[in-house]
């Protein structure tokens, strides 16, 4: 199910209001959503776990030390990409929404990777309302997108981390659930783990904040490392057991060596067609 335009969600919302309620948990139709983009907020995790290099599937034309499914020279004839100098910042244009923004690096600091995504953020909004556009938001539903799995924040902070102990137990995908998380193959969507290294990531986007949400993760992630540790040892980890995650609490910070990246799908308008997706500043 997709939507075309912001209107969508108003007039079909008796189809798209019981999607939305169980999508994201039980959202309200009279709920508000919150937007906060001060990354000086978010607490960085260090937990200590195995470094290693990921091994994705690649595009011709891949270069850099980062995924390369998301950085290739020849990008599809229907939408294009741009990155820096560093390639640790990306713009995707007409990939599946409007616009897809990417903050990327390797090692542990989410909090500079959420910085670096802030600041693209603000710099890319403020390219387009100076041609008169800006993105879609409003106070229900957050930011518009054509998906309604990606309403709100339009967020999903990953982190690839090798949990070969945990990824086996039978209980990490409650583990996961519990603590409002995903996984996932470090090849994408709908790919599986290769050599016990997941991607680990959000799995709300609406109803709680950017900050919120990658807070979230850090904390998260910071546990099952815990739990990684403990079971190379041999040791149980029934008292590390989360029964429901509190995003307010802060967990002891180690050291956390992963591979983090931070992706927003966000809508914005762009000299390409179509463009059901926007509308004119006031």
């Amino acid at each position: 199910m997709v939507a075309g335009d912001e209107e969508c969600y108003e007039v079909f919302k008796e189809i798209f209001d019981p999607v939305i309620d169980e999508r994201h948990n039980g959202y309200r139709t009279d709920q508000l959503h919150p937007t906060d983009l001060d990354a000086s907020k978010i607490r960085a995790g260090t937990s200590t776990l195995n470094t290693y290099s990921p091994l994705e599937s690649g595009q011709a034309g891949a270069s850099g030390d980062f995924p390369s499914h998301h950085i290739a020279t020849e990008p599809r004839e229907e939408w294009w990409k741009v990155h820096n100098d560093a390639k640790n910042f990306l713009v995707w244009v007409n990939e599946e929404d409007h616009t897809r923004l990417i903050s990327m690096e390797k090692g542990g600091n989410m909090k500079a990777v959420f910085d670096r995504f802030c600041q693209g953020l603000n710099e890319v909004e403020s390219l387009i309302k100076s041609e008169g556009w800006e993105y879609m938001w409003n106070e229900h539903l957050g930011y518009i997108l054509t998906c309604p799995s990606n309403l709100g924040t339009g967020l999903r902070a990953g982190v690839h981390v090798k949990l070969p102990n945990l990824g086996k137990d039978p209980r990490f995908d409650d583990i996961l659930e519990k603590l409002r998380l995903q996984k996932r193959g470090t090849g994408g969507v709908d790919t599986e783990s290769t050599n016990g290294i997941f991607d680990i990531s959000n799995l709300d986007r609406l109803g709680q904040s950017e900050v919120q949400l990658v807070q979230q993760v850090i904390d998260g992630v910071d546990l099952l490392v815990k739990m990684e540790k403990q079971l190379e040892k041999s040791r149980p980890i029934s008292s590390l057991m989360p029964n429901i995650f509190c995003r307010n609490k802060l967990m002891k910070p180690e050291k956390i060596n992963i591979e983090t990246d931070l992706v927003a799908r966000l809508t914005q308008p762009c000299n390409v067609h179509p463009q059901p997706h926007i509308h004119k500043s006031n």
